[in-house]
């Protein structure tokens, strides 16, 4: 599959799948790339929510990086009983953030518990400024939470940023996979960027940027997927996996962070006190 396939005059690769609610597309992240790609030399980092997405691979196939400054509690969702995760998969608490990359192991799926701010700097700080060549591979669920469409302010710059990373990626050996329910979800300056597209059953295809009519994906069954790039699209068939824990997860800040957030809040606040400065200035050479 054209999504596994790496070469080092092009560098990595990326890739949105598309599809509603229960259409597959953690499934097929896992399942079709993750999983391949585990029998490999490459790193993975999984980036997860309180879903526990992990939870479908093999339980020694997965390994938790998680942070100082949250506490959390790992609930079993079919008893409510809160369960201790270290009976059931390794895991390490990352200082740094070049904690996550140095604690981070090939053949297994590095899963990454931090917040916006930890998540941008790390792969902005870290993965971009490493020094070695390894190849390492990048996986976002829901990521128009992340980069969400027609924003203002802020985020509308924090979403600028991560495109300008996105555009880093390839000569840097990053493969970047993400999972959205509908393209327009997403800020069009990640999206603009994404090399392949991956349809599931009864996704919606944006007309102007896709060769695949609109109604191919309503006819494809669970487990089919169009994967669209490069000028061609072809068909895949990939496998359903089984929970091997049913787990949710409770996460709570301990302290505040100092990542990419405060730090946009700290621009934002100088930059008000110097146009207050700059307008009392120009009111009393007025006066």
């Amino acid at each position: 599959m054209r999504l596994l396939k790496r070469d080092r005059d092009h560098g990595g690769l990326s890739c949105i799948v598309l599809g509603g609610t229960g259409a597959g597309k953690t499934t097929f992240m896992l399942s079709a790339v993750a999983l391949p790609l585990l029998e490999t030399r490459e790193i993975l980092f999984w980036r997860d929510s309180e879903f526990c997405q992990w939870t479908f691979l093999p339980l020694n196939r997965v390994k938790l990086l998680l942070s100082p400054f949250y506490e959390y509690e790992w609930i079993d969702k079919d008893t409510g009983e809160t369960v201790n995760v270290d009976d059931y998969v390794r895991n390490s608490y990352c200082y740094t953030l070049e904690d996550f990359y140095e604690k981070a192991e090939p053949n297994v799926l590095n899963v990454v518990y931090t917040d916006y701010a930890g998540w941008f700097n790390f792969i902005s700080s870290v993965l971009l400024m490493r020094r070695d060549v390894r190849w390492v591979s990048l996986f976002m669920d829901e990521v128009e939470k992340f980069v969400p469409a027609n924003v203002e302010g802020n985020r509308w710059r924090m979403n600028l940023e991560f495109a300008n990373a996105l555009a880093e990626f390839r000569k840097n050996f990053i493969s970047f996979y993400c999972a959205a329910q509908d393209y327009g979800d997403v800020d069009y300056r990640v999206t603009n960027k994404l090399n392949f597209k991956v349809y599931l059953r009864n996704a919606r295809v944006p007309k102007a940027h896709s060769m695949v009519y609109p109604q191919v994906p309503r006819h494809l069954n669970m487990g089919e997927a169009v994967i669209e790039g490069m000028g061609e699209f072809t068909k895949h068939t990939f496998t359903k996996l089984q929970h091997q824990l049913n787990l949710l997860v409770r996460i709570k800040p301990l302290l505040a962070g100092n990542g990419l957030a405060e730090s946009y809040a700290a621009d934002a606040a100088m930059e008000e006190l110097e146009n207050e400065a700059g307008e009392a200035s120009v009111n009393a050479g007025a006066s």
